[in-house]
């Protein structure tokens, strides 16, 4: 069982794409796109190319129906003229034989670890900036007056 939300691992493994594992040079381009009545977890695009990984995350183990899953959005993707040059699933682990048959797709299995999520998000994780808190805010000692806003960390467009 894994120690975090798939919420909190997709936020962390987007913002910081080197824990993905993905032996490419790569930067976030689009999370929970949407394509029809489907949403897929993350793209990732290849530094000065045009082409794009998509990756589908699993909080936990990674089964078979994963596969038809992340093949369907892959072939949405490639309608919508996304240049998908690599697909993966992310997963803390994956079934038995699950690994076989990501092989025989063309498709790559990536392990996520917990360790490295944690180190992240205790070194370079701001929960402000990101939008995704690791505990819940508890309003009981905000009672009275709104609480301020870090009203710091917006863009000056949205200010006026």
């Amino acid at each position: 069982m894994s120690l975090f939300s798939e919420k909190m691992i997709q936020n962390v493994l987007f913002r910081f794409p080197i824990l993905t594992n993905i032996n490419e040079e790569i930067e976030p381009f689009e999370k929970e796109k949407r394509i029809e009545r489907l949403r897929c977890d993350a793209i990732f695009k290849v530094k000065n190319k045009n082409e794009f990984i998509l990756v589908e995350m699993k909080k936990n183990n990674a089964n078979y129906s994963d596969i038809g899953q992340v093949m369907e959005y892959y072939s949405l993707l490639i309608d919508k003229g996304y240049n998908i040059t690599k697909v993966c699933i992310l997963a803390k682990d994956f079934q038995i034989g699950v690994l076989e048959a990501l092989k025989f797709c063309g498709i790559e299995a990536l392990e996520y670890k917990e360790d490295s999520i944690q180190t992240m998000i205790n070194t370079a994780y701001n929960e402000h900036k990101e939008g995704l808190y690791l505990e819940p805010i508890t309003l009981r000692k905000f009672s009275g007056d709104f609480p301020l806003l870090p009203l710091e960390d917006l863009n000056e467009d949205y200010t006026n």
